[in-house]
């Protein structure tokens, strides 16, 4: 089977937010300033606990030292990949690593106490799986990587997602990971035992467990075979919301200034509320 059309997870989410932003990044490809700084946090932790699989670090007689030593070399890998220099702000950097060295115990602890380890736990785990499906006539690409997944026996796979947020659930949405468990069943033809989050930054409450069932899987599958249709028909009409005030794209779409306007206008406190007699 062959498909133009590859569907992300936040491409998914950002077309359900506003179909026109989806455009704006998947198909015009519009470039966005960002600030990568706001996630080496995540990242350098996340690459730790990937090397703790990968390295068999979980063997060693004291793995919090190792990662420990780790957390240098993490930070390069995540700064190449940013395109990102130390001395940017060494500062900033210096601060990190320490948040990053002070919560590797909980992590490792997390893992220990919740037996988030199998004899064949994987990391970044790429799920991409092309998939037609029955009552649509259209053939998609459906992508994404699950941060881990660990396969106790052939029917008991854990798939987790983790979290540097300082905010604990903020980006924790529970339906990415009924996304991955939609593909890890398409290409795998098992479906997850148990979906969760691991918070890094909370270890007196790190995992956040996601019920799902076979009708939440159809459910996430529909809605993407939804957006993906409007997609190919190139439905993409502006959907403006609270969002738009911070949108990247505000000032190229006109539905989206003219609703942050409006939304101004409507906030802004006049003298008429006031008794100005009153006052003087």
């Amino acid at each position: 089977m062959k498909s133009d059309l590859y569907l992300s997870y936040s491409g998914r989410k950002t077309y359900l937010s506003c179909p026109k932003k989806y455009k704006f990044i998947y198909i015009d490809e519009v470039e966005i300033k960002k600030d990568p700084s706001t996630s080496f946090y995540g990242s350098i932790i996340g690459t730790l606990f990937e090397w703790f699989y990968e390295r068999n670090v979980w063997k060693d007689n004291d793995p919090i030292k190792t990662l420990r030593n780790l957390i240098h070399s993490a930070t390069d890998t995540v700064l190449k990949k940013e395109e990102y220099e130390r001395d940017e702000d060494p500062t900033y950097i210096k601060t990190v690593e320490d948040d990053v060295y002070n919560d590797i115990p909980g992590g490792i602890e997390t893992i220990r106490f919740h037996r988030l380890l199998s004899p064949n736990s994987q990391t970044e785990l790429n799920l991409n799986v092309t998939y037609k499906h029955p009552d649509h006539d259209l053939v998609l690409r459906i992508g994404g990587r699950s941060d881990f997944v660990h396969y106790f026996d052939e029917s008991d796979v854990w798939i987790l997602d983790g979290k540097g947020s300082r905010h604990r659930e903020k980006f924790a949405d529970p339906e990415q990971l009924i996304w991955y468990a939609v593909q890890h069943y398409i290409k795998y033809h098992i479906a997850p035992t148990r979906l969760g989050f691991i918070f890094w930054r909370f270890p007196d409450n790190p995992i956040q467990w996601v019920d799902y069932d076979e009708s939440s899987m159809r459910s996430s599958l529909n809605v993407t075979f939804d957006v993906a249709k409007k997609i190919t028909l190139k439905v993409f009409n502006p959907k403006t919301s609270k969002e738009c005030y911070g949108c990247s794209f505000v000032n190229m779409c006109e539905d989206g200034r003219e609703f942050v306007s409006e939304m101004k206008r409507s906030n802004r406190i006049t003298d008429s509320i006031f008794d100005l007699d009153e006052l003087i």
